[in-house]
């Protein structure tokens, strides 16, 4: 799921993976950002930080958009999303 994809992580390894980045980063004392880096467009956060079937949400605090950000009406479709 690098970037340019054609489809981002399904969103229950996200949850598992910034899960287990967040723990590390904790076990050892660092404060710190995690960004989903993968193909990301509009409804990618949503859906990556809807909560799964016991409620847990991917612990995301941003997405990098890429080539993405060239097109100005989805750039502004994921800021909106991500401002909501």
């Amino acid at each position: 799921w690098a970037i340019g994809a054609d489809r981002p992580a399904p969103a229950a390894h996200v949850r598992a993976v910034t899960a287990a980045i967040r723990d590390r980063l904790a076990e050892r004392g660092v404060r710190g950002r995690v960004i989903y880096g993968g193909t990301a467009g509009p409804g990618t956060f949503t859906e990556l930080t809807a909560p799964d079937a016991a409620g847990v949400r991917a612990p995301l605090d941003g997405l990098f958009l890429g080539r993405l950000a060239h097109d100005t009406a989805n750039l502004r479709k994921v800021l909106a999303e991500v401002a909501s």
